[in-house]
């Protein structure tokens, strides 16, 4: 009889490790080969039915030792269509292990290469996605505990957006977007570690870059970007302004060197600070007949930190650079000017928007015109008055609407028939007031016959006109007051000939006035000294016909 062998039984030591190698092999099967066809398949039919729009993923592949989920040939389609909303060719994130303890979500990487996504404004307005959007009258969910996350390393390259907008038929396209955040997080431990984000794109062809660095978590907020847009094409995005216009911006690139900079401090106010740098080039706007109305080869803004958020601009330099502006008088007596009409419920301002006007300020430490050029038409005139005035110089030193607080200027212009006028003083915007001194040099009095050829009759044949005094502006005030002071003019050579004929109607070689003031208020004139040299008035043949004809008033009777 042969002898039974004993059957073995695993102790305590060695049930644990085949309990260990059973459990290593399910999970390495199950998380290799099991776990990416379950995870594809729930989430193309669990994605399908929640947006009602087919949702299929090429791929999922997840490695369970380094915790890596991978996700190839991501696509949402449109609800109507085959085309694709959105896609993208690969998703990789990198879970931590530590998102167990710390009861948070904690990736080490996260990479998302080529996404897409497409946006369709209807004919409607409504979008390709608005039927995902939530309705107006559903109440919000009642906030619960914000999930906590730890997100390093995102990386977005070679992403896409097209804009299809029915309406206007147009597109827009976003391309080459990359993005870099090396840490987003709201974990305790680390709300002082610094974000250093970074984008870049192409805005229709425009590249645009922003970086900077954040603490978006931290107590105070703290966050600034950099904002850096090159050769951005005007015309293309202010064609989206609001409301009914008389105008196109025809022409114009802007460039930005912007910083913005936000923070909400401790029992402080918060505050968004912008400051860095801005260029328009080459700035054209026509009207709807394609008549210029202005151009401006460069315009320079260069801004000072100041907090947005109190209503607070403050421009460090703004340089206007060989402008053109042409203005017409109509023959209905309107002036020909850009201008935008906005909704009727945009026009409507809350309480809130007043108070932010009311609080709001502007401060421009320099501000220069150079070599301007100013083209005016008068057709309610006859014959229609036109000139060219050029160059044309501005600069103003220390402008602010802030209360009592006083800033210069200095200003120069030319005609084309040499005309010049030369202006300086001070002002100051609350109260308002302004205060200085004009010199008028060599006014050709012929070239403004159209305005008042009507009152006399004849032709200024010559004549020029020189001036210069002070002036005082204070329209809003106890001391009102408009005067000018100290002025002084003198009329030369003025010659004014019968029409059509010889006939000479004035000949004054020189004509001066000296220590004049002038109230405007009150209608005073006082003449300090009077000058002329030998001339000659014809009177009775210089006034119009209609007015030698008129018959003179019989004096009235006494008791009358």
């Amino acid at each position: 009889m042969a002898e039974k062998k004993p059957s073995w039984k695993p102790n305590r030591l060695q049930k644990i490790a085949i309990a260990a190698v059973v459990a290593v092999i399910v999970y390495t099967l199950g998380g290799f080969f099991l776990l990416p066809p379950l995870v594809k398949n729930l989430a193309e039919k669990k994605l399908s039915q929640a947006l009602e729009r087919q949702t299929t993923i090429s791929r999922v592949k997840i490695n369970p030792y380094l915790l890596t989920c991978a996700i190839d040939g991501f696509t949402i389609k449109n609800r109507a269509g085959s085309e694709a909303w959105i896609s993208c060719k690969h998703l990789l994130v990198n879970l931590q292990a530590v998102s167990l303890f710390k009861l948070a979500v904690v990736c080490k990487e996260i990479q998302l290469t080529d996404p897409y996504v497409k946006i369709t404004r209807n004919e409607d307005l409504s979008y390709n996605f608005s039927d995902l959007l939530p309705a107006e009258e559903e109440t919000a969910p009642e906030q619960k505990k914000p999930l906590r996350f730890s997100l390093n390393n995102i990386q977005i390259s070679g992403g896409k957006i097209d804009f299809i907008d029915n309406p206007r038929h147009t597109n827009h396209q976003i391309a080459e977007i990359n993005l870099g955040l090396p840490l987003i997080s709201n974990l305790p431990y680390l709300l002082e570690t610094k974000v250093q984000p970074a984008f870049s794109a192409k805005v229709n062809g425009t590249p645009v870059k922003l970086s900077g660095a954040t603490k978006p978590f931290a107590d105070s907020l703290e966050t600034s970007f950099n904002v850096n847009i090159d050769q951005l094409n005007l015309p293309f995005y202010l064609a989206y302004l609001p409301g009914k216009r008389n105008f196109t911006v025809t022409d114009g690139t802007l460039d930005t060197r912007l910083t913005l900079a936000y923070a909400q401090p401790a029992k402080e106010s918060a505050y968004l600070k912008l400051s860095g740098s801005l260029k328009v080039e080459n700035l054209a706007v026509s009207d709807n007949t394609s008549r210029r109305f202005l151009a401006i080869p460069q315009l320079q803004i260069s801004f000072n930190p100041a907090n947005l958020l109190a209503g607070q601009v403050h421009i460090a330099s703004l340089a206007i650079t060989k402008p053109q502006v042409e203005i017409e008088r109509q023959a209905d007596g309107s002036l020909r000017l850009p201008g935008l009409t906005l909704p009727e419920e945009q026009k409507k301002e809350s309480p809130q928007s007043q108070q932010k006007q009311t609080n709001f300020s502007l401060t421009i430490d320099q501000l220069r015109l150079d070599d301007g050029q100013l083209t005016f038409l008068d057709q309610l005139t006859k014959p229609p008055f036109k000139t060219h005035v050029t160059p044309i110089n501005l600069a103003v030193t220390n402008f602010s609407t802030k209360p009592e607080q006083q800033g210069g200027f200095t200003g120069s212009l030319r005609s084309e028939t040499g005309e010049s006028v030369e202006i300086k003083g001070d002002f100051s915007f609350k109260p308002m007031r302004l205060s200085g001194h004009f010199d008028i040099n060599d006014i050709t009095l012929s070239t403004y016959v159209p305005y008042y050829r009507d009152y006399f009759s004849g032709t200024v044949e010559q004549g020029s006109l020189s001036g210069a005094g002070d002036f005082t502006l204070i329209p809003k005030a106890a001391d009102k007051t408009m005067r000018l002071e100290h002025l002084s003019a003198e009329l030369k050579n003025l010659e004014i000939r019968k029409d059509k004929g010889k006939q000479q109607l004035i000949n004054i070689p020189t004509f001066t006035i000296r220590e004049t003031s002038i109230d405007l208020l009150n209608r005073q004139v006082v003449i300090g000294k009077l000058e002329s040299t030998a001339g000659t008035i014809n009177l009775q043949n210089l006034l119009p016909a209609s007015e030698r004809c008129r018959p003179t008033l019989a004096e009235p009777e006494l008791g009358q």
